[in-house]
């Protein structure tokens, strides 16, 4: 940085092309371009790209939310959506025109940007660097596995590169500057909202409330700003969306820009936007299910166990949903929502045999459950982590278009109650859903602390307080935390005077005698108050740590096991509960899924079965004579029993000490050796989990019991438990030694021994392994 100077080897990158989605393959155009550079040059413009970050806001309106700090994807999409619903409710024009780039990032000119940068006060040493990492680049393309010659790069931004995004946003704010300035382009009005242009990078939506002479005063601003930039804009590829426009107005739209007519939908940052907001759900979750309907056909049985369907269910599927539950604001009817939630649970239990109830499945792994995600639940949680957003960053732009479009009286939300009427009074449909989610909630979700919120809160209906608040808002003043003290105390006059002016002393009276008294009335902190800290704070996870405490809320599942076991002999609730904790600790798939299926009771008895069916045995299906009770088959039977006995010699054999055994110890993997120093305690986890394996294995043919199954079970959760283990160690987390640390007991006691071949089979695997 004080040099100004960088390596040669910075200015050189290797170009592949990525070919576009849904784009034809033999059309150069259809590529993308991204730029290898070197690791120590991406570090550089990684560090230098996370200082500009924190000057960028200042720097760019807005309305350009790409790759900008504290802006989201979901901001503009909503915009857009605000206006289409207060067009149609108002029957206003509007013109919604999508610019098409041509090659935008790959367009810029380097002497543009450098001007751009002078210009923009970023300082003389970060503008001498950025101009000398884009001087004199030169580049070669990979073309079928091999390079072409070197060519000079005058042009564009790098993809690939951690700076290009904040340079790219730095370049088309211009543009935007000379669209919100020029008189002649008249955008749409929201109250006292214009609403002209909305930005994500370089997908840019123009908004016209007047077409004709806007159009033309546009047409011109873009050309203009072409010849400067570099950018130019391919009008036969722009797209328009309207509202209440005439036949006649729309033909003088098409002749001056050129676009297609009659469309009645526009894709825009990964998400149809249609014409009629009505048709928001069957555009864009009707046909998102359509396609992931298919794929859960085309996986079908597939994926042998619960555990593995649902990993792929929060990797493949659940983002899908999560992108449009933050991005649309729509009131999803609640019985589609769970049409979409049973449907695929029948995938993810196995078809028809759904013995997981709803509270079991949906419920947390810490909690006892199988932590299926429910999308019920996380719409919801997507709804009220805007409705934070509304309360917390009232300044935001689509924040100010809702409360414009429902003419908004109130100072806030979160910690008052909410009616029909309230809901009856909206004009947006937007807001709707959020607020209809927050009625739902509101008297399980409570709020005890109120420093976080806007001084809005302290507002009365009478409004006395508007101009202290907005004096005090115009001197940094934004939260009712920060008119305290460190102590927690509300400001005397006296320290505050200077920051809302002598005139609003006794308005400062009541505000901050309203203040104490809520004050006074906080007690403990609740989940939300933490949500709403930890959103001032860091504002990531936010949808997360909501769906955590309305599942929370909705299935406690942890005291239905509880109270199911502790009738069981030698169940306490105490180890109930230790049973419940260790569970989502263990890293063998399989294991896992064998003591969520016991602790839940998932197996079939033929007590239950004949309950359903009505003309069936309810005795053991091992012909012991018995009745086949959960605890009968799993420990009372006396077949089991023998079995139990046998493997049990064959355990203290090898350790040469006895074991601590009985049925709540064996069912919750916690059998120990008497006087041991915890040397044998993970081995014997895992051969007791070979013991349950074995017995569900032979759940209805007790034939299937023989101590071979055993011993192979034993094995697999050996090797991969080294291969788990191998994973560690390759993160640095752990040395070879620590894994060996723990089965050296095993290994001495039967190494070389025949009886035990099939182990020694298995060290002798992992020994190959290393």
């Amino acid at each position: 940085m004080e040099k100004q100077n960088v390596p040669n080897t910075w200015k050189f990158s290797e170009i592949l092309t990525i070919l576009k989605p849904n784009k034809d393959e033999t059309d150069p155009n259809s590529y993308r371009p991204i730029s290898l550079s070197n690791v120590d040059y991406k570090i550089f413009t990684k560090i230098l790209a996370k200082r500009l970050r924190d000057i960028i806001p200042d720097i760019i309106n807005e309305d350009q939310y790409g790759f900008v700090k504290n802006r989201k994807l979901a901001d503009p999409i909503r915009n857009i959506l605000n206006i289409l619903n207060h067009a149609t409710e108002k029957k206003s024009k509007v013109l919604i025109l999508k610019l098409d780039f041509c090659k935008a990032f790959d367009s810029i000119d380097h002497k543009y940007l450098n001007r751009l940068c002078e210009e923009c006060n970023m300082g003389g040493k970060v503008c001498k660097v950025i101009k000398e990492l884009y001087s004199e680049n030169k580049a070669t393309i990979s073309v079928n596995g091999t390079q072409t010659r070197q060519i000079n790069i005058n042009r564009g931004t790098k993809q690939g590169c951690p700076l290009s995004p904040a340079l790219f946003s730095l370049a088309i704010e211009p543009l935007a500057n000379l669209v919100r300035n020029n008189p002649v382009i008249k955008g749409y009005k929201v109250g006292k909202e214009d609403i002209k242009i909305n930005l994500y990078a370089d997908d840019v939506m123009i908004i016209l409330g007047e077409v004709e002479e806007s159009l033309q005063s546009l047409v011109k601003t873009v050309k203009d700003f072409g010849k400067t930039s570099g950018l130019t804009i391919n009008l036969g590829k722009s797209e328009i969306l309207h509202k209440n426009l005439t036949w006649e107005e729309l033909k003088k739209v098409q002749n001056m820009m050129g676009v297609k007519l009659g469309k009645k939908k526009m894709k825009y940052l990964g998400v149809d936007i249609p014409k009629n907001i009505n048709n928001i759900i069957q555009m864009n979750y009707n046909h998102l299910w359509k396609n992931i309907n298919k794929q859960i056909i085309t996986w079908g049985k597939k994926f042998r166990d619960i555990s593995t369907r649902l990993k792929i269910y929060k990797m493949k599927i659940l983002p899908k949903f999560l992108f449009l539950f933050q991005t649309l604001p729509v009131n999803i009817p609640t019985n589609l929502l769970k049409k979409w939630d049973n449907s695929i649970k029948q995938w993810v239990v196995g078809g028809n045999k759904n013995r997981i109830a709803n509270f079991l499945y949906y419920s947390k792994q810490e909690m006892g459950g199988w932590g299926a995600p429910s999308l019920g639940i996380y719409y919801e949680a997507s709804q009220l982590a805007r409705l934070l957003e509304f309360e917390l960053e009232g300044s935001k732009k689509w924040v100010q278009i809702e409360k414009e479009a429902n003419n908004w009286q109130r100072g806030t939300l979160l910690g008052e109650r909410i009616d029909r009427k309230d809901l009856k009074n909206l004009k947006a449909g937007p807001c709707f859903s959020m607020l209809l989610i927050w009625k739902k909630w509101q008297n399980k979700l409570q709020i005890n602390k109120i420093d976080p919120f806007p001084l809005e809160k302290l507002e009365n209906k009478d409004k006395t307080f508007t101009n202290l608040i907005r004096a005090l808002k115009e001197n940094s003043f934004k939260r009712i935390g920060d008119i305290m003290n460190p102590k927690g105390e509300i400001q005397k006059w006296n320290k505050i005077k200077d920051k809302c002016g002598q005139g609003n002393w006794i308005a400062w009276l009541g505000l901050s005698s309203k203040a104490q008294a809520m004050k006074r009335r906080e007690v403990v902190e609740t989940p939300l108050d933490r949500i709403i800290k930890r959103k001032i704070e860091i504002d990531k996870g936010i949808t997360g740590l909501l769906y955590d405490v309305l599942i929370t809320l909705t299935y406690n599942t942890k005291i239905t096991i509880i109270d199911n076991w502790k009738q069981e002999k030698n169940f306490t609730e105490k180890l109930i509960g230790t049973w419940i904790d260790n569970i989502p600790k263990i890293k063998h798939i399989r294991i896992k899924e064998t003591q969520r299926k016991i602790i839940s009771k998932w197996y079939r008895t033929p007590l239950q079965v004949a309950h359903i069916t009505g003309n069936t045995s309810n005795k053991c299906w091992h012909n012991c004579g018995e009745i086949g009770t959960f605890s009968h088959m799993w420990w009372d039977c006396r077949k089991i029993q023998n079995f139990y006995r046998k493997i049990r010699k064959i355990m203290e054999e090898i350790i040469g000490k006895e074991l601590i055994w009985d049925k709540a110890r064996y069912m919750s993997l916690t059998v120990k050796v008497r006087e041991d120093n915890n040397n044998w305690t993970e081995i014997l986890k895992y051969m007791t989990a070979a013991i349950q394996a074995t017995i569900a294995r032979g759940w209805r043919d007790d034939t299937k019991w023989d101590v071979e199954t055993w011993w192979t079970y034993i094995s697999e959760y050996i090797i991969n438990d080294f291969i788990i283990q191998k994973k560690k160690i390759y993160s640095n987390s752990l040395k070879d030694q620590d894994w060996l640390r723990k089965w050296t007991v095993l290994i001495d006691k039967i190494d070389g021994d025949e009886r035990y071949r099939t182990l020694n089979q298995a060290f002798h695997t992992i020994k190959l392994m290393y």
